[in-house]
């Protein structure tokens, strides 16, 4: 059975133990990254975003307004594709 977005979105944020505005953080760093994502990457990607609690939190809220909110479907269909491939589920 597939999860609503939002609900999935959350799933994937709680398994890497981020909130979900946290992790909307990671996939545009990992989007603007001019290099591959590495595993490694992600990993010192999350630990700082643990790290940073609020100031993360504060850093994806900003992401949701005025034209950044437009990219936001763009960063939804891509952690749905991650959710996908890390749950196992078919998209």
């Amino acid at each position: 059975m597939n999860l609503p977005e939002p609900e999935r979105i959350a799933a994937l944020a709680q398994r890497l133990a981020l909130t979900p505005r946290q992790l909307l953080v990671l996939a545009a760093r990992a989007a603007r990254s001019d290099m591959p994502v590495s595993d490694a990457a992600l990993a010192r990607d999350i630990a700082r975003l643990r790290a940073a609690r609020d100031l993360a939190d504060a850093a994806g809220e900003r992401m949701l307004l005025g034209y950044a909110r437009y990219a936001f479907d763009d960063i939804d269909n891509g952690l749905s594709l991650a959710w996908t491939d890390v749950a196992g589920l078919d998209p």
